[in-house]
């Protein structure tokens, strides 16, 4: 028998939001409402902000965590859904350890432009 566990973010959308929202926004304190408008504005298409948003968290999940998990330690088998990633029971922590630090380095990317 084979325990799984899943290692998921508990609010994705509003983090990759921010994410997004700080990097293109070249004055934070902007409101995000309007920031969302001129988003849409520019691109000409409603969808290409939920498009941008799947792609920063597929990004963070495939490009860093999944990425990080397979080089330091092969013998875990993962498996992703959207901003979840299942392992085995056993390798839960060490899984959920490397998501934190990935997620906790995105974060810090938010507020040092914040602050800036």
């Amino acid at each position: 028998k084979i325990s799984m566990s899943s290692i998921f973010s508990k609010k994705p959308l509003l983090f990759f939001f921010n994410l997004l929202y700080i990097k293109r926004s070249p004055t934070p304190t902007n409101k995000k409402f309007e920031f969302i408008k001129a988003y849409k504005k520019e691109h000409g298409d409603y969808r290409i902000l939920s498009h941008d948003l799947q792609n920063l968290e597929s990004n963070l999940v495939f490009n860093k965590i999944v990425k990080e998990i397979m080089y330091i330690y092969p013998e875990i088998k993962v498996i992703t859904v959207h901003d979840s990633i299942i392992c085995q029971t056993r390798y839960r922590d060490i899984v959920e350890k490397i998501f934190n630090q990935n997620l906790q380095k995105e974060f810090q990317k938010i507020v040092c432009r914040e602050t800036n």
